[in-house]
């Protein structure tokens, strides 16, 4: 069986949060400044998401109407094929 040492012993138990740590955790104000943080963060995210796909959906809008566009054209160019007899 391998011998348990003191360096062992200290490298487990650099893992385990000591009570100083859980005070901080525990803290209102730090609860209250995170969840700040965070509402600030998802509200900055969400805005640049809803940017991108406001602008995709401009694009998409302007191929549309060149689509449309298009399609008026072939009609109009087989209506001057037609009366030419091309």
């Amino acid at each position: 069986m391998a011998n348990l040492t003191k360096e062992y012993f200290d490298q487990q138990f650099k893992k385990v949060a000591i009570k100083d740590d859980l005070k901080r955790l525990a803290a209102k104000e730090d609860l209250t400044q995170q969840t700040v943080e965070l509402k600030a963060y998802t509200d900055e995210k969400v805005d640049k998401l809803a940017g991108m796909v406001a602008r995709r959906f401009d694009e998409l809008e302007r191929r549309l109407d060149v689509k449309e566009e298009v399609e008026k054209l072939k009609v109009q160019m087989k209506q001057v094929r037609d009366a030419l007899s091309l």
